[in-house]
């Protein structure tokens, strides 16, 4: 039988994981991809993108999240 990890442990774990990533700057501020945060909560970047989605009335563009794209995105071929 598998046995779930505590809520202490999994606080641990994320701590530690935290800890070892490298700080990603853009344009002069840390930022968190939302692959990188996705793999943090340990979920699918669906997931991620959906919950995301699901908020968008209580997050702010440039103060809860960045969107970050290429050239393409940028002149409207997103």
């Amino acid at each position: 039988m598998r046995k779930f990890p505590s809520s202490a442990e999994l606080h641990a774990l994320n701590d530690a994981s935290v800890a070892a990533i490298q700080a990603i700057t853009w344009r002069g501020q840390n930022i968190v991809t939302t692959e990188l945060l996705t793999q943090l909560r340990g979920t699918e970047a669906k997931n991620t993108q959906v919950n995301h989605t699901r908020n968008l009335a209580r997050v702010e563009q440039g103060i809860h999240f960045l969107k970050v794209c290429d050239k393409s995105c940028v002149n409207g071929k997103d």
